[in-house]
């Protein structure tokens, strides 16, 4: 299958990712425990999968020293952009205006590949800058007065922290390294990371208070996080350049928007504007342009 086969399945899942997560906020569940449980369910699967797809390539790559390297740098950028992701969620009126904003990712691919590997912009993605930015305006312009924009900053600062670890994954790729094993230490480092996190701040993990529905998201936010992370990773490993593959799957912000609308009322996360859904869509168009042009 070509890469952007991968990625468009990918985009199925990663829609229904942002909705799982704003589900458990909205249960009152903690920034750190949500992370905590989704990382360590997702480590646990990843490993599962890599003992039963070839044990012994595993055991062998263990004892690489850039495989420890590479995977620090990629699991940090992953809780910095998870944590900001979820600090985003927390206040903003629909998840999928988050996605939106992370969708920019793409582009900050785009200008770090042109900053550090000399790859040139041509005229076409000039003219796909202008039309995302023009997007951009119209998702974040809103005439109401006294409107929370606290959610701008840590949607931004996810973007620019996983646009960094899409280029970790990207270099891990090139050395040979398969996409599950990728995930394996990824979410390892990680976990053990949100563990520390939640020693630190002095948080419980029980979640004995909480509604026993909360443990739903968690396992819907693992399960679909879990196929959109491999696949994801595989059509990183395909493609020439891994902006290619991330504005295929960052269309999937349209289908959380579309989610949020069906599964949250208003005031939880369901808040549905027209205006907003259209300018997503031309942040995803211009996007969409800059990379492939």
């Amino acid at each position: 299958m070509p890469w952007y086969g991968y990625s468009l399945i990918a985009l199925f899942f990663t829609g229904w990712y942002a909705v799982a997560q704003k589900w458990a906020l909205n249960l009152k569940i903690g920034r750190t425990q949500l992370l905590t449980y989704t990382f360590v369910g997702l480590f646990l699967c990843y490993l599962i999968y890599g003992l039963v797809v070839d044990r012994r390539a595993l055991f062998e790559l263990l004892r690489k020293e850039n495989f420890y390297t590479w995977g620090l740098f990629v699991a940090v950028f992953s809780m910095l952009g998870n944590i900001s992701q979820i600090k985003a969620l927390k206040t903003c009126p629909n998840p999928g205006y988050v996605s939106a904003i992370v969708a920019l990712q793409s582009l900050t691919i785009l200008i770090l590949s042109f900053i550090i590997f000399g790859s040139p912009i041509v005229w076409q993605k000039l003219i796909g800058m202008i039309i995302l930015l023009g997007g951009l305006y119209g998702l974040l312009l809103d005439k109401a007065k006294n409107k929370d924009v606290s959610w701008y900053l840590p949607a931004f600062s996810a973007m620019f922290f996983w646009s960094l670890m899409i280029l970790g994954v990207k270099q891990m790729t090139n050395l040979g390294i398969q996409a599950y094993q990728i995930l394996i230490i990824l979410f390892f480092l990680a976990s053990i990371g949100f563990l520390i996190l939640a020693k630190v701040e002095k948080i419980s993990l029980n979640l004995k208070e909480l509604p026993n529905k909360i443990y739903l998201p968690i396992l819907i936010a693992i399960f679909v996080a879990f196929f959109f992370n491999l696949l994801n990773f595989i059509a990183i490993k395909l493609v020439p350049n891994p902006g290619y593959s991330t504005a295929v799957s960052n269309a999937g912000v349209l289908l959380t928007l579309l989610y949020s609308a069906m599964v949250f009322p208003k005031e939880f996360g369901g808040e549905f504007n027209l205006r907003k859904w259209i300018s997503i869509f031309v942040i995803i168009v211009g996007t969409t342009i800059i990379i492939l042009a």
